[in-house]
Parts: structure tokens; C-alpha cells; sequence
């Protein structure tokens, strides 16, 4: 047995030993009942997966049957209903203009972190359902405090437009408002 295999078993062996002191400690740490920051950080990482698991499921059947494309209805009506995310839509493409001054480049950036802001404030986490239909030139918007209300508010005008074409969106309106989840 040459220098280097001892040098290796030897760093194998205090390894192994370690790793045997670490699971005594954590058995330790259980039976008695203590919580260390790492066992609380692991524990709320494992509930937040859980709820967003949870809500992925109960969200997916939803998305389903509110779809992405058209919805028929009765006598050949046609309706796109989507849900979005609420707030400020920024246009895509480089902020700053070419060739613009400092100055110039830093008070657009002022203004954008503004808007932001403001956004963040007054639309914080609220959906829009959107329908437009072909039939009667008819443009709604329904705002919802979170995703679930407002999937859950197009999947049934989803249901309803199929089953009474147009006629459906006058009672809607009231009927969301009214429910929101």
C-alpha cells in the first residue's frame, strides 16, 4: 500500500466519521424535539411547493376549458375569452434611445421606475378577464383579485356562452362581481 491509498482511506475514514457524527446529531435534534433555522427553512420550502402543487392542480382543469382559442356558442357566435395578468404593459425593445445624453437616459429611467411603482400599487396580484366576441361588437373587462377567481369566473362564462351565445354576457358582469372567490 503506497502513500497516496493511505492518504485517501485516511480522508474516507474521517469523512465517514463526520457523516456518522452529523446523523447521531440530527437523531439528537429530533427526539428532543429542537428546530434548527436549516429544519425551519426546508419545512417552508416544502409548504410553499405544496401550495403552489395544490394550486397548479386545482388551476389546470380551469385553464382546460378556458382555452386559448375561440369559444362557439348557439347560431354561429364566436367568443375569445382570456384571463391576464392585470397592470402596465411596457413595450419590448431597448429603454433608452440611441445616441441620448445622460441625463436624458436617466430621467426615462426615473419615469419607467415611476410607472412601476405605481403599477405595483394599484394592480398588485389582480386579473383581468377579457372577452371579445364577433357577434355584437362587445369589448368586457372584469377585474379579480387573484388568479384562481378569475379562472374560475371565465370557465363559467366559458359554460355560459356555449350554452346561451351572446345573450350571456349581459347577466355575467353582475354575476362575477358578485362572486369573487
Amino acid at each position: 500500500m503506497n502513500l497516496m491509498d493511505r492518504w485517501v482511506a485516511h480522508v474516507q475514514r474521517k469523512g465517514d466519521e463526520r457523516a456518522a457524527r452529523w446523523h447521531q446529531r440530527q437523531q439528537e435534534k429530533a427526539a428532543s424535539g429542537q428546530m434548527t433555522f436549516m429544519d425551519r427553512w426546508a419545512a417552508r420550502a416544502q409548504r410553499k411547493g405544496d401550495e403552489t402543487a395544490a394550486r397548479w392542480l386545482e388551476l389546470e382543469p380551469l385553464r382546460q376549458l378556458v382555452g386559448s382559442g375561440p369559444v362557439s356558442g348557439p347560431g354561429g357566435s364566436t367568443a375569445v375569452i382570456r384571463v391576464d395578468q392585470s397592470g402596465l404593459w411596457a413595450p419590448r425593445g431597448p429603454a433608452v434611445p440611441a445616441g441620448g445624453s445622460g441625463v436624458g437616459s436617466a430621467l426615462l429611467l426615473a419615469y419607467v421606475l415611476i410607472a412601476l411603482a405605481i403599477w405595483w400599487v394599484v394592480f398588485r396580484g389582480s386579473y383581468t378577464v377579457h372577452v371579445r366576441t364577433n357577434g355584437c361588437p362587445r369589448k368586457i373587462h372584469v377585474r379579480l383579485p387573484n388568479e384562481l377567481a378569475a379562472y374560475h369566473a371565465a370557465a363559467d362564462l366559458v359554460s355560459r356562452f356555449q350554452a346561451e351565445g351572446p345573450a350571456a354576457l349581459e347577466s355575467w358582469r353582475a354575476d362575477t362581481v358578485a362572486d369573487q372567490r
